[in-house]
């Protein structure tokens, strides 16, 4: 047999198992970098450090404006759960820091934490708790990450709570107080 003779022999080969192997939806994170956030009177800004992939975890930095300093003054550290960085950071306006879903692993993990003005976390949810066995299993996937949210999060109106939204069709409100969960049907 020549190799003209495998040529089409190779190619019908490799074009069934392009078939037959579940294609995998591939991900890249650029390199994580450092972010602020304001809370929503200005206030209040946190800065949002990396940690190191095998190390130190995640920092927030939260300065509140100083008008005899004209400028912000550093009122707080804050070691965040996240080893790397988290994806979304909310701060209110009386220093609650919630910080939602993991640098290099969405959706995976500790996905919800929220740190109340001391810094200490009051809440911390995986994904399951969230949204639900059901909706979890319905969430699409890639390598690294569950591809669960559908839009930015927000704090609520009251101040009270964080509102989530994800796939397939959810709005979730989660307790700032005590991490408890109420989810409705969204057109997400």
């Amino acid at each position: 047999m020549t190799h003209r003779d495998l040529a089409p022999r190779i190619a019908a080969v490799l074009a069934g198992l392009a078939l037959v192997l579940p294609i995998a939806r591939a991900d890249s994170w650029a390199p994580p970098r450092p972010s602020a956030v304001a809370s929503e009177d200005g206030n209040l800004v946190a800065r949002i450090l990396p940690g190191e992939r095998h190390g130190q975890a995640a920092q927030a930095q939260v300065f509140r404006y100083s008008a005899a300093d004209d400028g912000y003054v550093r009122i707080r550290n804050i070691a965040l759960r996240n080893p790397v960085l988290p994806l979304e950071i909310l701060l209110d306006d009386d220093g609650t820091l919630v910080a939602i879903d993991n640098y290099g692993a969405m959706g995976s993990g500790e996905v919800l934490v929220v740190y109340p003005p001391d810094g200490e976390p009051r809440v911390h949810l995986d994904l399951a708790t969230i949204v639900g066995e059901e909706a979890l299993a319905e969430t699409p996937h890639s390598v690294s990450s569950i591809l669960w949210r559908c839009r930015p999060s927000r704090l609520s109106y009251d101040g009270q709570a964080v509102m989530l939204y994800a796939q397939p069709g959810l709005q979730i409100r989660v307790d700032l107080r005590d991490g408890s969960v109420v989810r409705e049907a969204s057109d997400c």
